[in-house]
């Protein structure tokens, strides 16, 4: 399959660092950082992929929908006090107007799944990898070269209607055509995806290599759209959480790490934010670092 070069990367430390942005946001592990170059020269690394993300869900984690990209004002969720309620209240302000959803055309439009802005390129977005299956049609590969930068395959040709919707609280959303798949990692959960304009969105900041990873105990916040509802939807946790009439809408969800792997480089780290399968390519903010 013939690809065409991407634009807007200027070397691969350029590149490196909306890695290291996602490494330290949804995957929490900056140390995977040191491995990015082998991981791209030859792809023969014996490192397993992050899990996909699933689904989470805890009575005392509350996955609140967002008024105007912002967390209403409420009695802090267990485990939190006040100061962290409202350090999270303005993390979720200068994050949440960044995260969109993505939305298939399958006879009309269907959220599918989360997205975030990343790079100095407005025509980039950030998601999980195994959004793939959603966005390429079934019989349509994708080439990552070994020892070279990220490159545009498939063609437009390959890939089914999608678009990429930031809401506007009290205007008009930006709704944007994902114009081509420009790199799906072969070992992490991460995909790059092209849109056919800029965005206005602002880009997520990159947090630096070498950011220390967050510490179980530590607060940590996920923006995003959970959508998949669980087998029995009326009983339980979910009820108490989700109205079923309400999916598909922005939330966020405030937890804490649980636990964190060590000595593994393509470890990640596990929270009790509530989740559902649409928050895939959620970004994972921690409150300590913003």
């Amino acid at each position: 399959m013939d690809s065409t070069p991407v634009s807007g990367y200027h070397n691969l430390d350029d590149f490196l660092d909306i890695i290291c942005f996602w490494v330290t946001t949804m995957i929490g592990n900056t140390a995977e950082v040191r491995h990015l170059r082998s991981l791209m020269a030859g792809h023969s690394s014996e490192l397993s992929a992050p899990g996909r993300v699933g689904s989470i869900i805890l009575p005392q984690r509350p996955a609140t929908l967002l008024a105007g990209d912002r967390l209403p004002d409420a009695d802090p969720p267990e485990g939190f006090d006040d100061q962290e309620f409202a350090r999270l209240q303005d993390l979720v302000a200068r994050i949440a107007p960044s995260v969109g959803v993505i939305e298939i055309d399958e006879g009309g439009w269907r959220k599918f799944a989360t997205c975030f802005r990343v790079s100095t390129d407005p025509r980039r977005v950030a998601t999980a990898r195994h959004v793939l299956h959603a966005v390429l049609e079934t019989d349509v590969g994708i080439e990552c070269r070994p020892d070279a930068l990220p490159e545009v395959a498939p063609p437009a040709t390959g890939c089914r209607p999608a678009r990429v919707r930031f809401e506007t609280p009290g205007g008009a959303d930006e709704v944007i055509d994902i114009e081509a798949i420009e790199w799906p990692h072969d070992r992490l959960d991460l995909l790059l995806l092209r849109l056919a304009k800029g965005s206005s969105r602002p880009a997520l900041d990159l947090a630096p290599p070498g950011t220390d990873d967050p510490a179980p105990g530590n607060a940590v916040c996920v923006i995003g759209y959970p959508m998949k509802m669980p087998a029995d939807p009326e009983r339980g946790s979910f009820a108490a959480l989700f109205d079923p009439a309400e999916l598909e809408r922005k939330r966020a969800s405030p937890g804490r790490i649980t636990m964190r792997q060590t000595g593994d480089p393509a470890a990640v780290i596990r929270h009790d934010a509530t989740t559902l399968g649409g928050n895939s390519g959620s970004p994972v903010v921690a409150l300590e670092s913003g």
